[in-house]
């Protein structure tokens, strides 16, 4: 599974200062869920319990030279600590207007998905980390995320999220899943 994007200034101002401060309100953890053409924030989706949010991004509203791949039809979704996710965002903010004030072109904050294995642990674990290259520096963020879900998992977070949406239920026979892939078309299917 990869996944490698990255967020031009705007696109980081977009995060810092409108959407994750309002998820981070909501709650501490919300699911990033990944897809060929999508990006979504799920707040409380899989519980039901309180308030539930959905916020939509077109991949080219938040990203530039997206790549995924996964064995799940190039789909992700995880958990991630909302206030950790934007401080990594809001520190990459300094390092971008930097960039941006010495005249770089490339002011750029790249962000992937990867496995490391941090001290005292035996065993690598997933983040979502987070590269800004500066003028005089780089800086490099790793937000620890959940193990990336299951088939099963992601399957019950594609439900909840078509819920969410308001799609039409399921008319024929069948488990449902064929019948909401009609629905949004081939290349939104997603498990």
């Amino acid at each position: 599974m990869k996944f490698k994007a990255f967020l031009t200034e705007n696109e980081v101002n977009l995060l810092e200062k409108r959407f994750l401060p309002a998820l981070d309100k909501m709650g501490k953890v919300c699911h990033l869920f990944l897809t060929r053409e999508k990006a979504y924030f799920l707040h409380n989706l899989l519980s039901g319990e309180g308030i539930q949010c959905v916020a939509q991004f077109h991949k080219e509203t938040l990203f530039d030279d997206y790549c995924i791949s996964s064995q799940n039809e190039d789909c992700i979704a995880f958990a991630v600590d909302i206030s950790l996710l934007q401080c990594a965002v809001r520190s990459s903010v300094s390092s971008c207007s930097e960039i941006g004030a010495a005249g770089s072109a490339a002011n750029r904050l790249q962000i992937k998905l990867v496995k490391k294995l941090p001290p005292n642990c035996t065993q690598a674990m997933p983040f979502l980390t987070f590269e800004t290259k500066g003028y005089k520096s780089a800086v490099i963020q790793d937000v620890p995320i959940s193990k990336p879900l299951s088939r099963a998992q992601g399957l019950e977070l594609q439900t909840a999220l078509d819920m969410a949406q308001d799609i039409p239920p399921d008319s024929g026979s069948g488990s449902g899943f064929e019948s909401v892939a009609e629905f949004r078309g081939p290349d939104e299917a997603c498990w």
